[in-house]
């Protein structure tokens, strides 16, 4: 249990590391507004227009991805006890 709770923070960390660097690479290349998912799915929206910049996330499917590479992890690793 103590394995799964460090993957799923650092899966968590790195995943809200990746997502904090994400705004300078999409300024970096000029990209056009976007947004990613609807309701509770929603994942990233980014908006680029004169008024400013900005980027918003979604933390319930960014939670749910950490929880899936924990358990993906776990899985895997009681698999290659047997």
């Amino acid at each position: 249990m103590t394995r799964f709770l460090k993957v799923f923070l650092a899966a968590l960390l790195t995943l809200g590391l990746l997502f904090a660097a994400l705004p300078a690479l999409l300024l970096l290349i000029d990209m056009p507004p976007f947004r990613f998912g609807d309701g509770p799915l929603f994942l990233v929206e980014w908006r680029n227009d004169p008024q400013g910049t900005g980027i918003t996330f979604g933390i319930l499917p960014l939670g749910v991805l950490a929880l899936a590479i924990a358990l993906i992890d776990q899985v895997m690793i009681n698999r290659d006890r047997r």
